[in-house]
């Protein structure tokens, strides 16, 4: 019997909690093949845990390369939580699922909108 690969999984912030989500993922023998995040520092940290990492300094850099390469299975968000709702809104448009750190966002219009565009995705978080 063929053993399934380990999903690509892209971290979006790599702050404190992005980095608990890094951890998480190498202690179950899984890999974190993405890194995203503007401070050079947290990339470098990352790239100390995961040597094969592609790191990107903002998520649009990212989004802007998914016609080419890397390959991403699914997403971890853990972005502050002002900057969470647009980011999520297009992350929906990838058609991967996503965990999101909660919380999902700070206003009950931007989670209605969120919920919004999952939905018109089919995407899971």
């Amino acid at each position: 019997m063929r053993q399934a690969a380990w999903p690509h999984v892209a971290i979006i912030g790599l702050g404190n909690r992005g980095k608990i989500y890094a951890r998480l993922i190498k202690h179950f023998g899984a890999t974190v093949s993405i890194g995203v995040d503007p401070s050079m520092y947290r990339r470098q940290q990352i790239a100390q845990l995961f040597p094969d990492v592609t790191l990107f300094e903002s998520w649009q850099e990212l989004f802007r390369t998914q016609d080419k390469k890397p390959i991403i299975d699914c997403l971890v968000i853990a972005t502050p939580d002002q900057e969470r709702r647009d980011l999520v809104i297009a992350s929906t448009e990838l058609g991967k699922p996503m965990l999101v750190e909660k919380p999902m966002a700070l206003t009950t219009e931007d989670c209605f909108a969120i919920g919004n565009a999952v939905e018109e995705q089919g995407v899971t978080i």
